[in-house]
């Protein structure tokens, strides 16, 4: 647990330390805030697990998360993992669970690069026995003039679709695990 709350404190420290060193260079970062509702056919019990980490890749498509802390990649607060960077190739970027309400199926990760920050939001609801309703919300933050352009681009190739392609995914992959 101590290098769980030595890590975070290190992350957050070197958020903190960019944010004044680019606010004393005369930096403004920006924020973009999006959401979108997708319905999926199947329980809240069954559904909601799906946004997490590791069950993310039964549904999406080159999904590849590889667990820092702990090993094991349970799904908890705290869990540390990384993935690709889509946009600067060869490099990594790292996720932090920093809720997980599995009474209240709500799912919240923080994601951390040189240049920004996302936080994403995932709220499930039940609609019906087999319909699940979830709410997806990304706030992107530019820590430098290259991540606000960045962050800007991001949100608007993410919801391209209004997260149709996902919805569309995971009940292709309901349809197939009933």
């Amino acid at each position: 647990m101590k290098k769980l709350i030595l890590k975070f404190m290190s992350m957050t420290a070197i958020v903190i330390l960019g944010s004044n060193q680019a606010k004393a260079q005369g930096f403004k970062a920006e924020q973009y805030v999006k959401s979108a509702s997708i319905i999926l056919n199947g329980n809240i019990e069954k559904i909601f697990p799906l946004f997490g980490a590791i069950e993310e890749k039964k549904w999406a498509e080159g999904w590849n998360p590889v667990p820092v802390f702990p090993e094991s990649a349970d799904m908890q607060e705290g869990l540390i993992f990384q993935t690709p960077d889509d946009v600067h190739r060869g490099s990594v970027v790292t996720w932090v669970v920093a809720t997980y309400d599995v009474k209240d199926y709500m799912v919240k990760y923080i994601i951390t690069a040189s240049d920004w920050l996302i936080f994403i939001y995932v709220h499930c609801s039940e609609q019906s026995a087999n319909i699940t309703k979830a709410v997806i919300t990304y706030k992107l933050t530019g820590l430098t003039s290259e991540g606000n352009e960045v962050s800007h681009h991001l949100v608007e190739k993410i919801f391209e679709n209004n997260l149709k392609d996902w919805e569309t995914a995971i009940n292709n992959y309901l349809s197939k695990s009933n």
